[in-house]
């Protein structure tokens, strides 16, 4: 079953795109662009839908297992680089706009809202912690209250980023834990070429679709405000809903695309190489990101005349980050920021469980070095 690390690939590689052009002004005029739009419907639907697809031992675990043997290789990755990032981001505000210096409050409060490019590793641990608490319901009744954050569409203010998040990414990731004979099912007609074929012509009418109500959204509202009564429900409020399904309607075409890619040659080896090592690419490229800002960007450096040029350097620049990181991994101790050691074995009581590790416990996240297909 190669389409899941296919599927892994795929995301990461829109993820690693998009940050290494959106970093520049006027990015929407790179070359990369048709291709960051056409990775849109797998950049991160498909790596939540994956994550959760191999969360099944969740189901099983204890609430102390869950926390040792998988949360934990969430948390302390998230920890240590979404300060990182907090950090590079304060400074660099400072540099440009003079801002004043980070603050105990102002990082804790950036970690907790995943105000950060690492916000992945967060929502994993919302996830995880929602399919545990569901684990005893049926799952037509747990994917129906993984919809329930939604209803915050209600509230009077604007919905924060950390609550979109939740809203969109959860249900993607409850479908695959708990609707995993579904997804296989979808995967595996995917192999005929006439259900792939047609899985990929409807989410290209979907996009189409989604194109044009973006386009009459931004010309002006098309839905006057609705009071339902104490709630408010607005264009705001619609646009998220859309985004929502939008995403949802794409997940079979996104798993087509994923068994697609898997068929062909050489491709299929790169691409593959991509979803087993996620994680490294994951959290190095950022640092590439952060480099260039603070080398180039904060120094007001006008990129239009070679906005090409910039993109790649930016772009060889994220991939020099993976590379440290990947080398990072391997050195004893230091690397355990990468991929924390397993802590199993100081809870005797867990041991006979079968000890994690850092590949197989979090094969709901981002991939290590060896493949997650097995987990």
């Amino acid at each position: 079953m190669a389409w899941p690390d296919i599927g892994r690939g795929l995301s990461i590689l829109g993820v690693v795109l998009l940050h290494a052009s959106t970093s520049i002004p006027a990015e929407s005029s790179t070359i990369i662009q048709p291709l960051n739009e056409a990775l849109t419907p797998v950049r991160l639907p498909l790596f939540f839908l994956i994550s959760g697809y191999f969360s099944g031992k969740v189901l099983r675990q204890s609430l102390s297992e869950l926390c040792v043997k998988r949360l934990w290789f969430f948390l302390v990755p998230y920890l240590v680089w979404a300060s990182v990032d907090i950090v590079q981001s304060a400074a660099a505000s400072t540099a440009m706009q003079s801002t004043g210096a980070l603050t105990f409050a102002a990082w804790g409060d950036r970690v907790l809202q995943g105000i950060t490019v690492y916000w992945f590793f967060q929502m994993l641990v919302v996830a995880n912690l929602f399919l545990w608490l569901t684990r005893r319901l049926n799952t037509f009744f747990v994917l129906i209250a993984s919809l329930a954050p939604l209803l915050l569409l209600a509230q009077e203010q604007m919905v924060p980023d950390w609550q979109f998040k939740i809203m969109v990414f959860v249900p993607i990731f409850m479908l695959g834990a708990r609707g995993k004979d579904l997804v296989t099912v979808i995967a595996d007609f995917s192999h005929h070429p006439l259900v792939a074929t047609g899985l990929i012509a409807m989410g290209v009418l979907i996009e189409a679709r989604y194109r044009v109500f973006r386009g009459l959204s931004s010309d002006g509202a098309l839905f006057d405000p609705m009071v339902l009564g104490p709630a408010v429900i607005d264009q705001n409020d619609v646009n998220i809903l859309v985004e929502f399904i939008y995403r949802l309607a794409l997940i079979p075409t996104a798993v087509a695309v994923a068994v697609v890619v898997s068929k062909l040659p050489g491709i299929t080896t790169f691409v593959q190489f991509l979803g087993r090592n996620t994680l490294v690419f994951y959290i190095g490229h950022p640092l590439g990101m952060f480099a260039f800002m603070h080398l180039f960007t904060v120094r007001g450096i006008d990129f239009e005349p070679h906005l090409n040029l910039w993109f790649l350097l930016q772009l060889a620049m994220c991939l020099t980050g993976c590379a440290a990181v990947y080398f990072l991994s391997m050195v004893p101790v230091a690397g355990w920021i990468v991929a924390p050691p397993p802590i199993a074995k100081f809870f005797p009581r867990l041991r006979g469980a079968g000890a994690a590790t850092p590949t197989t416990a979090a094969a709901g996240a981002p991939a290590t070095r060896t493949s997650t297909t097995t987990g």
